[in-house]
C-alpha cells in the first residue's frame, strides 16, 4: 500500500528519503516565468532525468478573472483545463497589512536554508505559526514556495489566498503602497 511521503518526511523530501518509499518516482517540472519566457523551452534545454513537462496554465490552473486571479485552483472535473494568459494586474500595489516576504530569501545556492534560518526568517518577519498566516503573491505560484519554507521550518501549515494579486487588484478592495502595511 502507497503511503503519502510528506506524511512521513514533511513538506521537502530529499531523492534518497524519496527513493526509500517509492520505486520510481515521477518528477514533473512546471517552471512558470511572470515575465513571459517559456517553461517548456526551459524544461527542453535540462531537466532532471525522467521528469515530464507540466503546463501550468494548459493542466493546473481554471481559466483567469478578475474574481479569481490570475492562476485559480480548477474545479476538480476540470483538471488539464487549458486557461487562457492573463495580462498584467490593472492596479499596483500591496493588500494592506501585507509583509513582504521574497521567496527567493528562503534559498541560498539554488537550496532551502535550514529549518533554524527559514525558522528565525518568518519569525523575524512576525509569523510564530503559520496558520495564522495568509499568503499571496503575483498568482499563487511563488506563495506556495513560502508555504512550504514556513512547514519545513516547524511553523505548521500556512494558508494561500489562491487568487493573489492578480484578484485582490482586479476588485475594488482597498491596496496599499510603499513600505506602510496601513491602506
Amino acid at each position: 500500500m502507497w503511503e503519502d511521503p510528506t506524511v512521513i518526511f514533511g513538506p521537502i523530501v530529499d531523492i534518497t528519503s524519496l527513493a526509500s518509499v517509492v520505486d520510481v518516482p515521477i518528477f514533473c517540472d512546471v517552471r512558470w516565468y511572470l515575465d513571459g519566457r517559456s517553461g517548456r523551452d526551459a524544461y527542453d534545454a535540462g531537466h532532471l532525468p525522467g521528469a515530464v513537462f507540466v503546463d501550468l496554465e494548459k493542466h493546473l490552473t481554471a481559466e483567469p478573472g478578475p474574481e479569481v486571479g490570475r492562476h485559480p485552483l480548477p474545479d476538480p472535473d476540470d483538471l488539464a483545463y487549458r486557461g487562457d494568459v492573463e495580462p498584467v494586474d490593472p492596479r499596483a500595489g500591496h493588500v494592506p497589512g501585507a509583509v513582504n516576504a521574497p521567496f527567493a530569501a528562503n534559498l541560498s545556492d539554488g537550496r532551502f536554508l535550514t529549518p533554524e534560518a527559514l525558522a528565525n526568517r518568518y519569525r523575524a518577519l512576525g509569523v510564530v505559526d503559520a496558520a495564522e498566516a495568509v499568503v499571496y503573491c503575483g498568482s499563487g505560484v511563488s506563495a506556495c514556495h513560502d508555504l512550504l519554507a514556513m512547514e519545513h521550518a516547524g511553523l505548521g501549515r500556512g494558508r494561500l489566498f489562491v487568487g493573489s494579486w492578480s484578484q485582490w487588484s482586479a476588485s475594488d478592495r482597498l491596496v496599499a503602497t510603499g513600505d506602510g502595511r496601513d491602506a
